[in-house]
């Protein structure tokens, strides 16, 4: 299943905040920079990582696990007035990458960082697996559970991704959405090629390939010691200090040990082509000029993807703009948030027919050729009535080389609700979620109430093979409303 997400977006002058414009940074922050090209290597490795505590433990916010039903999420809130929540990148990072820059917002924001299922600090709990939707559907349970009813998502790298996936489905919960130096796996962008090496010498980089070769050393040690010998040009600006370098090997790159296999093939799925073309919420795009993770024509490429959105660039600034040129960042940031107006139920759900329409349209453009082979499963039982979004956990066959697998979901009437295909054994024999809502994928979930459900399988080329202790299970669940409790 793939998910498509597009808005474009014209560039702004942003209106005088504070003596000076939204768009012009007043201050040069000193330092080497990746533009200077100095070479660095370092004499020795460094086993003993600087002891520094997490940022957030010396902060006197709110912190607490908040539980969301089949896990718990470590979640802080700081400041005031419109809620914002920051969804971080990897995937595998934490909410720590975002310390101590964010504090500059408290004073117009109630920021909330979390980190997500599986990684940082919260619970390493795969439920039924790792998945975009699971965690899409874990940020709106943590939103419920802190009693917000609207909230601006703010995505950063793959957060974007995330927070794209999450407007989507959630659009009625969202009031603004921001990219900041935002991943585009979901959306025709035409990255060209990355840029991340252009910087470092052959010197380093043939150290660089020594420390990650190096099986004696921790993960984070190699992580200190590749960015200390200049692996920090690739999405750095300034050059960190010891102390911020130290920061992010023990704490900004933290998750389950399969975390990340399973959030790539999931990513793999999407496709969110044109999603955004009628999209109601304001969006910002915020990106870097030396981001050098893509080539440089991608801001411009996932702007046009964002009709009505705002994009602003930073002449001196790479992955990480808010910590780069962090008075630009937050003035242009504050004035989004204050020019932010409701949306109206009645685009919300304009825009959601939107995204079915095309969601329809793709399914009737993958159909296989002609079968070597369908295998059909049905419910043992009939589906409830009143659920809103529906799961089918499943286990993947093995299917021959160069051949097409595909599931079809069939209505109760025999039409078809949904089709997926993917290639040749991919992730075979693992045990996978699909997941399913009016305009998510599929259609209006009520024309399963109190009927059965049927999944064919079809491959265009030998046979499919299921495990022998193969198990399908279906979940139906429903939106409910969390009072919050201090």
């Amino acid at each position: 299943m793939r998910i498509v997400f597009c808005l474009s977006v014209s560039l702004l002058i942003a209106a005088p905040i504070g003596g000076a414009r939204a768009d012009e940074d007043t201050t040069a922050r000193p330092g080497e920079t990746v533009l200077d090209r100095k070479v660095h290597i370092e004499p020795d490795l460094i086993l003993d990582i600087p002891k520094v505590p997490r940022i957030c433990d010396e902060m006197d916010i709110w912190k607490r696990h908040v539980h969301i039903g089949d896990c718990s999420l470590y979640c802080e809130q700081e400041g005031k007035g419109t809620p914002m929540v920051l969804v971080n990148g990897g995937p595998g990072a934490t909410h720590h990458g975002f310390h101590p820059h964010f504090s500059r917002a408290k004073d117009f924001l109630r920021l909330i960082y979390y980190d997500q299922r599986g990684c940082g600090i919260s619970q390493y709990w795969d439920g039924d697996g790792y998945s975009v939707g699971q965690a899409v559907e874990d940020l709106d349970k943590l939103r419920e559970a802190l009693g917000i009813n609207k909230w601006v998502v703010l995505g950063h790298s793959y957060g974007g991704t995330l927070a794209q996936c999450y407007t989507v489905r959630h659009p009625e919960h969202v009031a603004g959405l921001v990219l900041v130096g935002s991943s585009c796996d979901a959306l025709p962008v035409e990255e060209s090629r990355s840029r991340q090496y252009d910087f470092i010498s052959s010197e380093e980089r043939k150290k660089i390939q020594q420390i990650h070769g190096n099986t004696n050393l921790t993960g984070e040690q190699a992580v200190f010691n590749a960015h200390l010998n200049g692996d920090w040009k690739r999405q750095n600006f300034y050059r960190p200090s010891r102390e911020q370098l130290a920061r992010g090997a023990l704490y900004e790159w933290k998750h389950d040990e399969g975390f990340r296999p399973a959030m790539s093939a999931s990513l793999g799925k999407l496709d969110m082509a044109g999603f955004f073309d009628e999209c109601p919420v304001p969006v910002l795009i915020m990106e870097g000029k030396w981001d050098l993770t893509w080539g440089a024509a991608k801001p411009k490429n996932l702007h046009a993807c964002f009709p009505g959105s705002r994009l602003v660039l930073f002449d001196r600034a790479a992955h990480s703009p808010f910590e780069d040129e962090p008075e630009k960042f937050f003035a242009v940031l504050k004035e989004f948030v204050q020019k932010l107006q409701d949306v109206s139920a009645a685009d919300v759900a304009s825009w959601k027919q939107h995204i079915d329409k095309l969601v329809k349209e793709r399914q009737e453009a993958i159909l296989v050729g002609e079968a070597s082979q369908e295998v059909v499963f049905r419910t043992a039982q009939v589906a409830p009535s009143g659920f809103e979004f529906w799961s089918f956990h499943w286990t993947i066959p093995e299917v021959e080389p160069e051949a097409t697998l595909q599931y079809v979901v069939l209505q109760p009437d025999g039409k078809e609700y949904h089709r997926y295909s993917f290639s040749d054994n991919q992730g075979k024999g693992r045990n996978t979620r699909s997941d399913f809502a009016e305009g998510f994928a599929g259609g209006d979930p009520a024309v399963f109430y109190n009927h059965h459900i049927t999944i064919k399988f079809l491959v265009d080329k030998g046979r499919i093979k299921f495990p022998e202790n193969r198990k399908f299970r279906f979940e139906f669940r429903s939106s409910i409303e969390a009072v919050r409790e201090d």
